[in-house]
């Protein structure tokens, strides 16, 4: 009967204390819990620190036993910040407690405490509020944007039917000028009828202006010189006086 107590106290799970209390156990074989704050390597060894300073509870991994672990990078990835459980025999050295890892399974991960699944909740909980305060912010800019924008094109239009309203005014304008334009154009002269055949024949040389001005009238235009005057009656037709006013030559009347 003793010796299968014996032998089930040897199989039995060795005890889990705080590293805080790892120095109370020096020589015991335990389970050591705590969050690990830091990893630090040598070719000598790689030290797990349970406070900040590394001068109070650590865990070993001896240079010997490198092979049988993960390389540096991946164990401060695994383990650094989280907490972690650490089995072995605690010692003292230079009266600082620790506990040799041998193999990988001296080293894991531990569930974390209420307080810790507490706290995890907490800061889910509140990075959930803040994504969501974000997003709602996010979409009422959003919808300041589509407010904006559709103000713009609200003016856009409006700025559009304006201008066209401008535009089919000013067309209307234009073609008001074009038309007064043409009302007010100079007729193109028409010369006026040949006088009767025979005034036309009744015009000699010799005659005065007055004489002239009687029988077939004003002419159509008058060309000076300082000879005399030419009087043009269209047609080719034109009458010249001399300096004393007599007609001297006939163009078209005979």
């Amino acid at each position: 009967m003793l010796a299968m107590l014996v032998a089930l106290d040897a199989r039995a799970e060795p005890p889990v204390v705080s590293w805080e209390e790892a120095g109370k156990h020096v020589g015991e074989t335990v389970v050591v819990e705590g969050v690990v704050h830091g990893l630090h390597c040598a070719p000598l060894s790689c030290l797990f620190a349970f406070e900040p300073t590394f001068e109070k509870f650590t865990a070993v991994v001896p240079g010997s036993r490198f092979n049988a672990f993960p390389p540096p990078e991946e164990l401060e990835r695994t383990f650094v910040g989280k907490r972690v459980r650490v089995q072995g025999s605690v010692r003292l050295l230079d009266g600082k407690p620790e506990i040799e890892l041998r193999n990988p399974s001296d080293l894991a991960l531990a569930a974390p405490t209420a307080d810790e699944r507490r706290r995890a909740r907490e800061e889910a909980e509140q990075s959930r509020n803040e994504l969501l305060a974000r997003q709602t912010e996010v979409l009422e800019q959003l919808a300041d944007t589509l407010a904006g924008l559709e103000e713009v094109l609200e003016r856009l239009a409006a700025t559009q039917e304006r201008s066209e309203t401008v535009l089919a005014r000013l067309d209307e304008q234009i073609t008001a000028l074009a038309a007064a334009q043409n009302a007010m154009s100079t007729p193109v002269w028409e010369p006026p009828a040949p006088p009767a055949f025979e005034a036309l024949r009744s015009v000699k040389r010799g005659m005065s202006r007055q004489d002239v001005l009687t029988l077939i009238g004003n002419p159509l235009d008058v060309q000076r010189s300082e000879g005399g005057e030419i009087w043009g009656y269209g047609y080719g037709r034109t009458v010249t006086f001399n300096s004393r006013g007599r007609v001297e030559a006939l163009v078209g009347f005979q």
